[in-house]
């Protein structure tokens, strides 16, 4: 497996919004499926972040599937356009 982070996500509520939008009928956890819509890239949550050492208050974690790991653009392409519209700063596994 192979994580992405929207770490610096202030407020949660517009950040579900937003993942709401950009793929919609998804919901805890969001999926972005392949361009078929057959089989799944990735899955992201949004987290609290209870240590402190995170950008903001709350993180979008995208996981990719493990065939999947190679695949990486889609994923970093939905990860920038809630960049635009949330802040924070993307980054991959820590």
């Amino acid at each position: 497996m192979r994580s992405f982070f929207l770490d610096g996500i202030e407020d949660v509520d517009k950040a579900r919004a937003v993942l709401s939008e950009l793929l919609p009928g998804q919901t805890d956890p969001w999926i972005l499926f392949n361009r078929g819509g057959s089989d799944a890239l990735a899955y992201m949550n949004i987290e609290k972040d209870d240590s402190g050492e995170l950008l903001g208050p709350y993180v979008i974690q995208a996981d990719i599937s493990g065939r999947h790991y190679q695949e990486t653009q889609p994923l970093v392409s939905l990860l920038q356009s809630l960049q635009a519209r949330l802040g924070g700063t993307v980054t991959e596994d820590r």
